[in-house]
């Protein structure tokens, strides 16, 4: 599970945008965040859907593998918060 205490297991930013991944979706959170949803650049739809907020150059693996519970107003909308990106805060 990538949830410890609520917050979303990082993944080194730099590193996954120099593969450029596949973006499925991008979403402005209900604090007004632009997160962007992609596809994991090697394992693909096999992996969790990862979300990443670039004003802050923060990526992290959701536990989810569809897009649709990760959108805006949703109980698990992605939000950045004290330096981590958090489910349905």
């Amino acid at each position: 599970m990538s949830i410890q205490d609520g917050r979303l297991r990082k993944l080194k930013y730099d590193a996954l945008m120099n593969h450029k991944p596949y973006v499925l979706d991008t979403v402005v959170n209900s604090l007004g965040q632009i997160i962007e949803l992609v596809e994991h650049p090697i394992d693909g739809d096999l992996s969790f859907v990862i979300a990443i907020y670039h004003k802050e150059k923060i990526a992290c693996h959701t536990d989810f593998f569809e897009t649709c519970d990760l959108q805006s107003g949703s109980d698990y909308e992605v939000v950045f918060r004290d330096g981590n990106l958090y489910h349905g805060e």
